[in-house]
């Protein structure tokens, strides 16, 4: 997706009914605001940080359908995140990202 900045002003209190069927835009000025809005957010870390061999399904599953993952997804591949899933993206999948659009 790769935009610049916000669409749209969202208030800071989350009220699903004006977000539905809308997303969340990554804005470089604020590169962690999309948080606010994630699928993850308040959920453990080690979904998405799993080892080895582990299973990825729960992580990528609660991605799927976050109206935020277009910005997960940009912040992870400008800040060049190496572990994790991120936007339901495996760090294999990033990089890969990265090297179409000629980041590394």
């Amino acid at each position: 997706m790769l935009v610049e900045t916000l669409a749209e002003v969202f208030p800071t209190e989350y009220d699903e009914e004006l977000v539905e069927g809308k997303e969340v835009l990554y804005d470089p000025e604020d590169p962690l605001a999309w948080q606010d809005w994630s699928a993850c957010k308040g959920i453990d870390g080690d979904v998405f940080f799993v080892e080895q061999g582990g299973s990825t399904r729960r992580a990528k599953a609660i991605c799927r359908d976050c109206i935020a993952a277009g910005a997960c997804l940009d912040f992870a591949v400008f800040t060049n995140q190496r572990f994790g899933i991120w936007a339901g993206t495996t760090e294999r999948d990033r990089r890969q990202i990265r090297k179409n659009l000629s980041l590394d």
